[in-house]
């Protein structure tokens, strides 16, 4: 649970209250390590019905967030063996990492994390990663921890402060101690789009041991508009066409479109069969991969959600499109490449430069607004 500002303060308090609120659990064990941004941080159990201080933490705040995790993680396989482990990352996250700052830990640094964990329990991978942050549902998150964990639970879009409701999660957890991995996560998803009625939220449930086929086709897709770029002006418009349309209005956060919503329009508009084709099977591979395992969603727009994001620079605010190369992204390489076809092409320079000056002028509200005026989410 990183708690890094104060406007989180109130929302982890609720959530500790409400673990509280558990009482006396039996058939399984819950630790919390709170790593507060004014304070040292400090582990919890919950024993006895109580929420009581853990072990003492051996790292403090000067410690990196990734260290902590690890630390963390390692002393619960020690102090508390399961057949199981679920672990829920609690805070903000950003692009392509747990967290906003300098000290956010990236998908590739979380994957080593969750690596050591799983060769300290001869190579079993963790069984439920839960995101209580914004935008992890995204293709990139399943790329770099498809190896270490097997079932992802996050949301393609914001998550509101309010996040999980954690009295309702765990207490089915409490009912039944012993259900089973897939069945808790796929409750899990229930649980949270239950919780909420109007405004738009989404959660998914992802089998990462079956993302593999989604890559692959994924791949096969960014070859195809590649191929089409490099000898047709129009296939870079329509191109462009389909990844704008598919963007989310009301996500100007970050440059995320729905995977299904981008390939259903690439399907439909482009000229290029081959496009067309790879975009088709793009489609089918997600609805018979048993990759998205459980999906939903409320609120206005939710229909155009469909479990899994991918991050696409200049459709929404762009960190930086060389970041693809240190995450070793092969899809998303090629995206990169498109993108900057698109830069080259003369009859759209001034509209991606246009999306460049509109992204730049975004990242500045961002920084200088306080985050209860950005948005609700997480």
């Amino acid at each position: 649970m990183v708690v890094d500002e104060d406007a989180l303060v109130p929302f982890a308090l609720i959530d500790l209250r409400d673990v509280h609120r558990l009482g006396t659990v039996s058939g399984f064990n819950l630790v919390i390590e709170a790593r507060w941004h004014n304070a040292s941080p400090e582990r919890l159990e919950l024993s006895g019905g109580d929420l009581l201080p853990g072990p003492a933490s051996p790292a403090d705040n000067t410690s990196s967030r990734a260290a902590a995790l690890r630390a963390f993680l390692l002393d619960a396989l020690h102090d508390f063996p399961s057949d199981h482990y679920l672990l829920i990352l609690w805070g903000h996250a950003y692009g392509f990492g747990f967290g906003r700052d300098a000290d956010r830990i990236a998908f590739p640094e979380l994957a080593s994390v969750l690596n050591d964990f799983s060769r300290q329990r001869a190579d079993r991978k963790l069984e439920i990663l839960a995101c209580n942050a914004c935008r992890i549902g995204k293709v990139e998150t399943a790329y770099e921890l498809r190896h270490v964990v097997k079932y992802l639970v996050a949301s393609q879009v914001g998550v509101p402060f309010e996040g999980w409701p954690l009295r309702e999660v765990l207490g089915d957890l409490v009912k039944s101690p012993a259900i089973a991995p897939p069945d808790f996560a796929s409750t899990m998803v229930t649980r949270f789009c239950d919780s909420y009625r109007r405004r738009t939220v989404t959660m998914t449930m992802l089998d990462l041991e079956g993302s593999g086929l989604v890559l692959a086709s994924l791949e096969r897709l960014a070859n195809a508009l590649l191929a089409e770029g490099d000898h047709s002006t129009e296939g870079l418009r329509s191109t462009h066409e389909a990844f704008v349309r598919a963007a989310n209005d009301y996500e100007e956060t970050e440059p995320v479109v729905d995977l299904l919503e981008v390939c259903s329009r690439l399907r439909e508009a482009s000229a290029d069969a081959a496009v067309r084709t790879a975009a088709a099977d793009v489609i089918e591979t997600l609805s018979t991969s048993g990759f998205i395992a459980k999906h939903d969603g409320v609120g206005p727009g939710a229909e155009r959600l469909h479990g899994i994001g991918l991050y696409v620079p200049h459709v929404g605010l762009d960190v930086n499109s060389n970041i693809y190369a240190k995450l070793g992204l092969v899809h998303a390489r090629m995206w990169a490449r498109v993108v900057d076809a698109l830069k080259v092409s003369n009859k759209y320079a001034q509209v991606v430069e246009a999306i460049d000056v509109l992204e730049r002028e975004t990242l500045r509200k961002c920084k200088n607004v306080p985050s209860t005026q950005v948005g609700e989410s997480v």
